[in-house]
């Protein structure tokens, strides 16, 4: 996690009590609730299965770390296009991402015949990937659709 957390906001830790005493039946004092609060987020930091990799199926994932697929736990190998688009799609999992966006992304600039270029990447990262997760947008660009 990128972002500092504090749980000097009371608010957010009356929401959390509250949430969990709806669950637990058990009422939480604020100095307990931040103390299993920091432990989970603890946890969660130093679980690399959580924080580095994004599951796709029982036998592949992406590792955001090193930025590669793996499928039987092996990596694929990729042009360094193929793992630039790959890795702006993961970044934006379930959300279109135009065609603007990732020629900015692979060039710097939007350019004629980039459109071509990038539907030409597409291409050959969907022969390489063992599952069909990149979805074209219409006239827009591409989606990485992750059901989960």
């Amino acid at each position: 996690m990128s972002k500092n957390i504090r749980f000097n906001d009371s608010k957010l830790v009356d929401i959390l009590r509250k949430e969990l005493k709806e669950v637990t039946n058990i009422p939480l004092k604020e100095e307990h609730l931040q103390n299993v609060l920091y432990s989970l987020i603890s946890h969660i930091r130093n679980d690399t299965r959580v924080s580095s990799n994004i599951k796709i199926s029982s036998s592949s994932y992406w590792n955001q770390v090193e930025g590669n697929f793996y499928y039987k736990n092996e990596p694929l190998n990729f042009t360094t296009k193929e793992r630039d688009v790959l890795s702006l799609l993961f970044k934006n999992i379930n959300n279109s991402v135009s065609y603007n966006i990732i020629a900015i992304e692979l060039w710097g600039d939007l350019v004629d015949g980039n459109r071509e270029r990038i539907k030409t990447i597409v291409k050959q990262l969907r022969k390489k990937l063992p599952e069909n997760i990149i979805k074209n947008i219409f006239s827009y660009g591409y989606k990485l659709e992750i059901v989960s």
